[in-house]
């Protein structure tokens, strides 16, 4: 059973000047925890007039703690801009985030977050069993999947950050962070920083696909192919190889258990050339 502390943000639409505030927050959220994800929200940024609105997910690791607790906390957090800006944000220990394999989408999967916020709505604690019988993503992962979740794997194990560029969210990239972050070894996913869509670069995202001009449909896609990468070590590209065996055989219990149990950072005893990936630029998806 997982305990989440709440806090809503955003325009309170029955004001005559409406602008971003505390709307609700459940009783152990406390000042520090508070202005932290206020401050995060805030850095979000403002959507432009010219990109549709559409449901965001964020999330981080706070600095912030309980006062009675000195567990770490993770701050889950749904955007959504229309009718009106609403940020709802779910706290959790990392124990707790770890039942949902500290992955966003499989905590939205739960349908916790608010659409939007009604006058009288006050937010408590809750305790929630992870429960939705909804795979990850839909359909399974296959061999159509690996380029793009190898490629940003590859990316995010040599440079510890990925950034796709994107007018606007889209299923597409959705679900391709929706596996990338399931794929990242535990400890990774814990310091992960990250947002399905964001407007400002303020937040040092680790993993976020960025607003840009020209940054067209399928953009993002040939932007993550043609990207050049690191050199991987040998454990890296054997972490690798064991991901995308779990794609091709649509298995996410054993993406799950690669991903928790398999490390690409142990240093071997002895290295060899054939099993280092060298730096090359990737064809671009036509």
């Amino acid at each position: 059973m997982a305990v989440m502390e709440q806090l809503i943000y955003g325009v309170d639409t029955a004001k005559t000047q409406p602008s971003r505030q505390v709307l609700g927050k459940s009783p152990g959220v406390n000042r520090s925890i508070l202005e932290e994800v206020v401050r995060f929200c805030d850095s979000w940024g403002a959507l432009p007039p010219d990109v549709p609105a559409r449901k965001v997910l964020m999330s981080f690791p706070l600095d912030s703690q309980h006062s009675d607790d000195q567990a770490r906390l993770y701050a889950i957090i749904q955007v959504v801009s229309d009718p009106a800006q609403l940020f709802h944000a779910d706290i959790l220990t990392a124990r707790d985030f770890g039942s949902f394999g500290m992955n966003p989408y499989a905590l939205a999967h739960e349908q916790i977050f608010l659409n939007q916020h009604g006058p009288g709505q006050l937010p408590d604690r809750r305790e929630i069993c992870p429960s939705s019988l909804e795979p990850l993503v839909t359909p399974l992962p296959s061999r159509h999947d690996v380029p793009l979740v190898e490629e940003a794997l590859s990316t995010y194990l040599t440079t510890g950050k990925v950034v796709l560029p994107l007018a606007s969210g889209c299923d597409e990239s959705d679900r391709m962070m929706a596996l990338l972050i399931a794929a990242l070894p535990a400890s990774r996913r814990a310091e992960l920083r990250f947002a399905s869509f964001a407007i400002s670069e303020a937040n040092r995202y680790t993993l976020v696909a960025m607003h840009g001009e020209g940054a067209g449909y399928g953009g993002w896609q040939r932007f993550l192919m043609s990207t050049m990468t690191g050199q991987l070590t040998p454990p890296q590209a054997q972490y690798i190889s064991e991901v995308k065996d779990c794609l091709l055989a649509s298995d996410l219990m054993a993406l799950e258990k690669t991903s928790n149990h398999s490390s690409p950072f142990a240093q071997p005893e002895k290295t060899s050339r054939a099993s280092k990936r060298p730096v090359r630029m990737s064809a671009p998806i036509t």
